[in-house]
């Protein structure tokens, strides 16, 4: 007959097996203390140092990579970008400062300047980009910063 029910070695309850995490080391597959303790210790100034320390050694760190490429992780973090906490959070950073500075080097930078170039490219491309193209080519002040461009492009072709 196998047993229903373990104490938990924090709190010292009798609970189903099904209270306490999977440990694959111990003889009955539980870990010793239960889901609930190991909430609590988590959120403890202790547990937080603890799993910092973890999360930063080797192991924790491909723990980490093992748990980003999981279809679980993929799935969950999918459901939480739909949610209106996902959406105030990005809003909230998008206004930070700490966020203008980062979004400012990185459109200065060579990469940047790709991506954006690419991105332009690929826009252009596409049938609303055409339409915008054609209706700026026809405002004055269009047909003006579009020569500017041309005479660049002209110049920089004759430096290489």
């Amino acid at each position: 007959m196998t047993k229903q029910t373990k104490a938990c070695t924090k709190c010292g309850k009798k609970q189903p097996l099904s209270e306490f995490s999977r440990d694959a080391r111990s003889k009955d597959h539980c870990q010793s203390a239960c889901k609930a303790c190991g909430r609590e210790y988590a959120k403890s100034e202790n547990g937080k140092k603890a799993m910092a320390k973890y999360l930063e050694s080797e192991k924790g760190r491909k723990a980490v990579a093992r748990y980003q490429k999981s279809e679980k992780f993929k799935k969950t973090r999918a459901e939480y970008r739909k949610t209106e906490k996902y959406k105030k959070a990005q809003a909230k950073h998008a206004k930070s400062e700490k966020c203008k500075k980062t979004t400012a080097e990185y459109a200065k930078s060579k990469k940047g300047k790709q991506v954006r170039a690419k991105a332009i490219a690929k826009y252009r491309k596409t049938e609303k980009g055409k339409q915008t193209m054609a209706r700026y080519a026809r405002a004055e002040r269009g047909k003006q910063t579009m020569a500017r461009h041309r005479k660049k492009r002209k110049m920089q072709k004759d430096q290489t």
